[in-house]
């Protein structure tokens, strides 16, 4: 993953189209990856990934940075309009299409990959507060919440 795409010349905007799908199959292959490597909890691998998301996310961003320059040459909206202007032909509509999606699913599932994250580490401040005996949220016999302390565990 960690070379850069050559990209083509400014005319041939279904040739972007098609690094992008690339790059965008790539990322939601790292987005597998991690969502694995968060059921295992091996904080070393997630660092690694980390890095290598990072460049493929640059990666994305440079082509589409560059689809964006194409658009504005040719003086159209960097809209689904404006794309469907420039992408004559039925199989490079359909290619963007694809992009399109391929796009969605990463953004879907860098969001639950993102939710897991945050899950985790409200339990492990959880878990941490009830060790330290901080404060802690509870729920009093008729259901309301109330505020409570407790003793440390390393105090008991």
């Amino acid at each position: 993953m960690g070379s850069q795409l050559t990209l083509p010349p400014a005319a041939d905007l279904p040739a972007l189209i098609d690094l992008g799908i690339k790059a965008a199959a790539q990322f939601e292959a790292l987005l597998a990856e991690e969502r694995e490597i968060l059921e295992t909890r091996d904080s070393a691998a997630l660092a690694e990934l980390a890095t290598r998301k990072q460049l493929a996310l640059s990666e994305l961003e440079s082509l589409e940075a560059r689809r964006c320059a194409l658009l504005r040459s040719a003086a159209v909206a960097n809209d689904a309009d404006g794309m469907q202007t420039q992408l004559q032909r039925a199989e490079d509509r359909e290619r963007w299409q694809h992009y399109l999606d391929l796009a969605g699913r990463c953004q879907q599932a860098n969001m639950t990959n993102g939710a897991i994250i945050r899950l985790r580490h409200q339990q492990i401040s959880d878990a941490l507060a009830i060790l330290s005996g901080a404060r802690s949220e509870t729920y009093g016999p008729a259901g309301n919440s109330r505020t409570a302390t407790s003793r440390s565990l390393a105090k008991a």
